[in-house]
């Protein structure tokens, strides 16, 4: 097999930027990503599997699953918040190192992503409210926990826009409390905050500037559209009652976009929806008017509902939930694909030689493997070819029952591309072999996803 070294202006690195486009489509419990029904048979609607395991095997059949064994680590590290099989649930510390040397630990595919929504309520009667209100399947405590740890993120990107002042349009005066008491101390603003978190698999290096656009639907009929038009991060409407309002901000790099939109987008008392509307059943198990709000553009998104329709739970209604209101959120991610190029050249008078032993004219020979073929002798001090061996003359006539003059002629159909151990790293094969002689020569380009 012949081996060619590259030369210094045969490999290129690049840098390919790519911007995937995504529009997620909300609506009564239900959303979708680029209006496609499933990701997979075993990946819920709206979610995507990050390692594409699993994803279409029927639940009913076994499944693949990582999992290593105790102390078959190079160190001993303790590993916390995995699913064990020989005690199921979760792992603590304690239990990790009570389980037998060659218990097996194991994890599950497949392993899903989907972009959050959280809403945060301030609680009091004016701004600044007094602090956070907690409710059960409505606003969550973890919540605040994410706008507080948000405030170095938000005051850094005041370089782009003065929207993103933590402690001008988020939360008065900061956080001064200890740990255990942030929920009393923090005085949110808006009566409303709400919290969209894009995970690296949608949004890649970071959202693209002026890619995001909010579409809020009511009953079908566009209500307002709001866009990052400046690329700034600024959310603006551009459709609604309100245009030219700044209704939010997006941080590209980090991916959140805040909505802090509190105006009432539809002014008739009669449109209202369920935003309010819990996830889980609440206990007891009573209906609730002040989950009705009308629509806000702090309520984009909110399609989730313990209340699906009427056919739930006694004494349920579907008006309770956000079943009037649909949503869709368009942008564009940014993926730097690094690229190495590399060029393989076949010269003249080179690459002249096949290791498929039907080269041989057969017609001279009886052996049929490669050592009766071509090998005359071999040994510890010599290796000698057979010198009567005759190659088949493969150069086709324009006459029939005629052999045109012999030349030397090879197929090449793949190229190896070897580390400098000489193991094989990556092949690249051709569609059809190319029909190489000694008074032509190629260069075969070949790119490669790093």
């Amino acid at each position: 097999m012949p081996k060619k070294k590259f030369g210094p202006d045969d490999k290129f690195h690049n840098t390919i930027k790519t911007y995937p486009k995504y529009t997620i489509s909300y609506y009564n419990n239900q959303s979708y990503i680029n209006n496609r029904q499933k990701q997979g048979r075993q990946v819920s609607n709206g979610s995507i599997s990050l390692f594409e395991l699993n994803v279409n095997r029927a639940v009913t059949t076994s499944s693949i699953y990582p999992f290593f064994i105790k102390n078959e680590t190079i160190s001993d590290l303790v590993f916390k918040n995995v699913t064990g099989s020989a005690v199921g649930g979760w792992l603590s510390e304690t239990e990790y190192s009570q389980l037998a040397a060659t218990a097996e630990i194991t994890s599950s595919y497949p392993l899903i992503s989907s972009i959050s929504r959280e809403l945060l309520i301030g609680d009091g009667s004016s701004a600044p409210y007094t602090k956070f209100e907690v409710i059960d399947g409505v606003a969550a405590t973890g919540s605040i926990r994410k706008i507080i740890a948000l405030e170095n993120t938000l005051d850094y990107n005041k370089i782009f826009s003065p929207k993103f002042d933590f402690n001008k349009y988020y939360i008065s005066g900061g956080i001064t409390a200890s740990y255990s008491t942030y929920v009393e101390i923090a005085a949110p603003y808006q009566k409303y905050t709400t919290l969209f978190c894009f995970p690296e698999i949608y949004k890649g290096q970071q959202i693209k500037p002026g890619s995001v656009e909010l579409n809020f639907y009511i009953t079908g009929t566009l209500l307002a559209t709001a866009k990052d038009s400046k690329r700034n991060g600024e959310l603006i409407e551009t459709h609604g009652p309100r245009t030219d309002t700044v209704i939010g901000t997006v941080s590209y790099y980090e991916g959140i976009m805040l909505i802090t939109g509190n105006y009432e987008l539809n002014p008739v008392a009669s449109v209202t929806d369920g935003y309010l509307s819990p996830k889980v059943t609440p206990t007891p198990h009573t209906l609730n008017s002040d989950w009705k709000d009308r629509p806000k553009w702090v309520h984009f998104g909110a399609y989730q509902s313990y209340i699906s329709g009427t056919g739930d739970a006694p004494a349920t209604s579907a008006s309770y939930g956000p079943v009037l209101s649909s949503y869709e959120l368009k942008f564009k991610g940014t993926n730097r694909v690094s690229t190495l190029t590399m060029f393989c050249h076949a010269d003249k008078n080179e690459m002249n030689w096949s290791n498929n032993p039907t080269y041989v004219d057969r017609s001279l020979t009886t052996a049929s493997n490669y050592q009766g073929l071509v090998v005359d002798e071999t040994g510890p001090s010599a290796y000698k070819e057979n010198k009567y061996s005759s190659v088949k003359n493969t150069i086709s006539s324009s006459f029939a029952n005629y052999s045109a003059s012999y030349s030397d002629q090879t197929f090449i159909s793949k190229v190896n591309i070897f580390d400098k151990y000489g193991n094989i790293i990556a092949i690249a094969k051709t569609a059809t072999p190319v029909t190489k002689n000694n008074n032509t020569d190629y260069t075969f380009k070949l790119k490669l996803d790093i």
